[in-house]
Formats: C-alpha cells, structure tokens, sequence
C-alpha cells in the first residue's frame, strides 16, 4: 500500500522584519479591571429577593399536614396554595432579576453659581 504524500509544505512563512527594527515581546496585558459591578442597591435588593423566596418557601411548608397519611393530598391553607407561589414567582421572576440588571441613576455634577454673578 502506498504512502499518502502531502503537497503542502511544511515550512511556514518566514517573517521579515526591516533592517534595524526591533522585534518587541509580546504585547503587555491591557488595563482592564474585572470588577463585579453590584453595589449597595444592587445587594439590598438582591437580599430583599432572597427574602421574599424564604417567606414564599415558609408559607408553602404551613401546608404540609403533620400527619400526612390522615391528610389524604388535601391542602386546605389558602396562604400554602395561592400567596406562597405568588411570592415565589415574584422572587424569582421579578425582584432577582432586577436587582442584578439595575444600574442607578446617573447622579450629575451640579455647578454652583458664585455670588458675584448676581450683581
């Protein structure tokens, strides 16, 4: 069985660089700061989201019988079925995700007027 042989060269491209250039290392890591851009609004909100799934996941436990095998499936705590989803949904849906995507107001530089311009 014969050999496959390989039409393309192996050999790269030589790079000329012109007389007395100087070739540099490589380049220097740009100045960019990774920071997480949450603050205080951004985390009391974050943590008032977090607090509402609690409630909502403490309201859904009142439903639950103490004695399970006598309770047959029924829920009868209107606040484990309906308000406790509802706070679930508006913490999961709603409050999480504003307070990582909400960027405050911009606040502007207010310029003072001297008391001489009055005159």
């Amino acid at each position: 069985m014969a050999k496959p042989t390989s039409t393309v060269s192996s050999t790269r491209p030589v790079r000329r660089t012109p007389a007395g250039a100087r070739r540099t290392a490589a380049a220097p890591a740009s100045n960019v700061r990774w920071d997480i851009p949450l603050n205080t609004t951004n985390l009391i909100l974050l943590g008032l989201g977090i607090a509402v799934i609690v409630v909502g996941y403490l309201l859904m436990s009142t439903g639950i019988a103490d004695d399970p095998l006598k309770n047959q499936g029924v829920w009868d705590n209107a606040m484990s079925v309906t308000i406790a989803p509802i706070l679930l949904g508006i913490g999961y849906c709603v409050i999480i995700p504003f307070a990582l995507l909400y960027r405050g107001g911009k606040a502007e530089s207010v310029e003072t007027t001297s008391t001489t311009d009055a005159a």
